[in-house]
């Protein structure tokens, strides 16, 4: 059996995990966005009325590290932390 400290422990290692790639996504997804010049251009359409280029690219960065920290806990012999 596990105790809460062990919990809190696997609760903590999945959130490292998540801020990890999280970090390393948005690190590549900035680089890939300038260099394929991704961007939405204000006034390319008539709803689009921001004052500067803005990535559309973030979708993939937002959704990984839940992904991630998802595929870890679906593989690991984490205990279950849901009250008794």
């Amino acid at each position: 059996m596990y105790t809460n400290t062990e919990s809190i422990f696997f609760i903590f290692e999945y959130l490292l995990v998540s801020l990890v790639i999280s970090t390393i996504m948005s690190w590549i997804g900035i680089k890939l966005v300038r260099q394929f010049s991704l961007f939405d251009r204000p006034g390319s359409a008539p709803h689009k009325q921001h004052d500067r280029p803005i990535p559309i690219a973030g979708a993939p960065r937002c959704c990984s590290p839940f992904c991630a920290a998802a595929g870890c806990s679906a593989f690991s012999t984490t205990p279950n932390c849901a009250p008794a």
